[in-house]
């Protein structure tokens, strides 16, 4: 199984449901509130995932050991991304939507910085109350997070409590207030 259409109807992505499948790109439908945990853990072959409106959560692991995924639309709906969620991915860039209130400990880790893929980080959201433990380790030397220049010494400050790496540039624009 390659690619799967799933229903707009559907609203339960459950545990581990595509777990190791020969997915290659989801279109997960806005029905489903919560795509819970290992939902599409190991799948060797997923490149590319699209959350459409009306997403609001990411549950622990949901996008673990997917090395090949490289394009992930995350919508403006989303307000929790778990911890490890995209754990050991192969995405470079990444923005977190407006409307995100948590990132969960390890959320984007790359778990071996020789192997670290992302080079961006665009967080929109003003609104993060809850910060995990090392979201962004073992990154790349390279990697640029762009915040809202209103945020950014909160969240330079957050960052930097929660471990991440010295040499990782946080950049606020104003374009994103």
């Amino acid at each position: 199984m390659k690619k799967v259409r799933l229903p707009a109807s559907l609203e339960v992505m459950g545990k581990g449901a595509f777990d190791g499948s020969g997915l290659r790109e989801v279109r997960i439908p806005g029905g489903v509130k919560k795509i819970s945990s290992e939902a599409f853990f190991s799948c060797e072959h997923l490149k590319k995932v699209i959350l459409e409106e009306g997403v609001e959560e990411i549950d622990s692991g949901a996008f673990w050991a997917n090395r090949r995924l490289s394009v992930v639309k995350l919508p403006r709906s989303l307000r929790r991304i778990g911890p490890s969620s995209f754990l050991v991915t192969g995405l470079r860039k990444v923005t977190i939507p407006e409307n995100v209130e948590e990132i969960g400990a390890g959320a984007f880790d790359a778990a071996d910085p020789k192997k670290a893929t992302l080079k961006r980080v665009v967080i929109r959201s003003k609104k993060i109350r809850k910060w995990g433990k090392g979201i962004f380790d073992e990154a790349r030397r390279d990697l640029v997070i762009e915040v809202p220049a209103s945020k950014e010494k909160e969240y330079r400050k957050v960052l930097k409590k929660k471990g991440l790496p010295k040499y990782v540039k946080i950049v606020g624009k104003r374009a994103l207030d």
